[in-house]
């Protein structure tokens, strides 16, 4: 999600921070398990001008433009050091630490000790609950993330029809969806995404499920300890 204000076809990072730190406004992005975007605060007198940078920002990343490969394969590698560098920070937080164990008890993965050996080495498209993982990712998965991957995942997700705009403050409805609708007009309808997440627990008889009470332990040379307990 950084990607998107680090630079655009018509905008440099450094001019993106510019125009809303003119404006006394503030501009931010995020992700999770489920969904990714931009978030803009700023005042309703420059309702317009923001609305255009975060067009801008969402339908034209530099990553997805011609003539900019360069300066986009930079921001690409600058963004890759700094998740990394705050996975590693997360890493040796405790309850950070504590938190991914946690999550990782809850939303098991078929691979797990949990399971008997017969499940672990069956192939099965529950084989892994995806909010086990971390929206993040991993030092692994960020160390081998190619560009291309990141594009394709973009424009098959970054698409009129996935996307939900909201609007909220001292502006009038009407003037909204007109600005809305005029600034996003050109943004392309993908396919149709059908979101689903598949069951926790995987399709097996019962009494080959997991059952009962996991408990999960990761023990450091420290005095402070941390519990999290879930259903």
């Amino acid at each position: 999600a950084n990607m998107l204000i680090r630079g655009t076809q018509r905008r440099t990072a450094l001019q993106i921070a510019e125009q809303i730190e003119s404006i006394g406004g503030a501009i931010d992005v995020f992700s999770g398990n489920n969904s990714f975007g931009c978030a803009l605060n700023l005042l309703s007198r420059d309702f317009k001008l923001g609305l255009d940078i975060l067009a801008d920002v969402i339908q034209k990343p530099t990553f997805d433009a011609e003539g900019c490969e360069e300066r986009s394969n930079q921001e690409f590698e600058r963004q890759r050091r700094e998740i990394i560098a705050e996975i590693k920070a997360n890493d040796d937080d405790l309850i950070s630490s504590a938190q991914k164990l946690f999550l990782q008890a809850m939303f098991p993965s078929v691979t797990d000790d949990f399971f008997n050996s017969e499940i672990r080495n069956l192939k099965s498209e529950f084989r892994s609950h995806p909010y086990r993982f971390q929206p993040i990712g991993t030092l692994d998965t960020i160390s081998h993330l190619e560009r291309e991957k990141v594009i394709d995942f973009y424009r098959k997700h970054c698409v009129s029809n996935n996307m939900v705009l909201t609007i909220f403050g001292d502006i009038d409805s009407d003037e909204a969806i007109t600005s809305a609708s005029a600034y996003f007009s050109d943004f392309l309808k993908g396919d149709d995404l059908i979101h689903s997440i598949a069951s926790c627990a995987p399709k097996y008889p019962e009494k080959e499920n997991l059952t009962g009470i996991r408990i999960v332990e990761k023990n450091k040379d420290i005095t402070q300890s941390i519990l999290f307990i879930g259903y």
